[in-house]
């Protein structure tokens, strides 16, 4: 088998870890979580906790309206939740039409993934060193305390977090590289407890995602589905699920995590379909782009037919080997 890589769009700036891939880690025990864990880190405060905000999003690297922009958050406490983008500073407007297009296109996906939150608690605490650096600080007006959250294997990437002493929402967070370059940031600038919510617009997901259970049956398919055999170091499987792209198309969608950041390896729920040939006879020339689209990498193309899209902050190298690793 052949991957050739056939384009590369850098439109972000991504956290490249030059960590080697590894066999899956189930072997490594899972820590029980210490009382001293705090609640920001124990579960989502955004899924419970009634509030408003505007907050500004910074990613210094990145030229236009996606470099540094405002949006205002709202969310029910019983899992609902608006993103509103607002401004851009200086910009063009059919830029600026474009980029909160998009936004609004992928208001699910920032909501789950773009924003910072402990997504496996206790591969968090396996993965991640918590340390309390400011024990009293403010943000929107808010007391919040801030801490430290390094990776302990593999490069040294951080974050630094402001989580509010009363709700635990995180109310500030920074993401630096190995070299501790700022990557991201978000800070609220103002805040509202419980606000007025009858002329929201609740995010509708469109996705079509039906959760599975990991240990059930898998969807049927005329082509074998695919699961990656080796993953970054410190990660496993937290999520099974199908996805639709609104056009009939499905896809099954295998997520893994550290505890903090998400991997998605999803294939395309349909016949497989033969790549062309190569001049030797049973060679297969497959073909993977390679791009960044927030602050993530995108490896995605057709592999020995299968449709596959990769998304997660690793080098691009760790996600060809990933999908090499997930074929037959």
């Amino acid at each position: 088998m052949r991957i050739a890589v056939v384009g590369c769009l850098w439109i972000a700036l991504v956290a490249c870890r030059d960590e080697r891939l590894s066999e899956p880690s189930e072997a490594l025990p899972l820590l029980a979580l210490p009382p001293t864990l705090p609640s920001a880190f124990r579960s989502d405060a955004r899924l419970a906790v009634a509030h408003s905000g505007i907050r500004r999003f910074e990613f210094p690297s990145v030229a236009g309206p996606a470099g540094a922009y405002r949006e205002r958050i709202t969310t029910d406490g019983h899992g609902r939740f608006a993103l509103e983008p607002i401004d851009s500073g200086e910009f063009e407007a059919a830029q600026w039409e474009f980029f909160e297009l998009q936004q609004r296109a992928h208001e699910g996906f920032l909501f789950r993934y773009r924003d910072f939150q402990v997504r496996d608690p206790r591969l968090f605490v396996r993965n991640w060193e918590t340390t309390l650096l400011v024990p009293s600080t403010f943000v929107a007006e808010r007391a919040c305390q801030r801490y430290r959250l390094e990776r302990k294997i593999g490069n040294p990437t951080f974050h630094e977090v402001s989580v509010d002493e009363e709700t635990g929402l995180v109310l500030a967070s920074q993401e630096y590289g190995v070299d501790g370059q700022l990557l991201a940031a978000m800070s609220y600038e103002s805040f509202e407890g419980d606000p007025a919510l009858g002329f929201v617009s609740w995010h509708v997901s469109s996705n079509e995602e039906v959760a599975l259970d990991p240990d059930g049956p898998l969807p049927e398919n005329e082509a074998a589905l695919l699961s990656p055999r080796v993953l970054p170091l410190g990660y496993l499987p937290v999520e099974l699920a199908t996805v639709g792209n609104g056009a009939g198309e499905r896809w099954l969608k295998r997520t893994y995590s550290d505890g903090l950041t998400p991997l998605f390896f999803l294939q395309q729920l349909r016949l497989r379909v033969p790549s062309v040939q190569a001049t030797g006879p049973r060679q297969e020339v497959s073909s993977i782009a390679v791009f960044e689209l927030g602050a993530a990498r995108v490896a995605q193309g057709r592999v020995q037919g299968f449709d596959l899209i990769v998304i997660g902050r690793a080098a691009e190298a760790e996600l060809l080997d990933l999908i090499e690793s997930a074929l037959p």
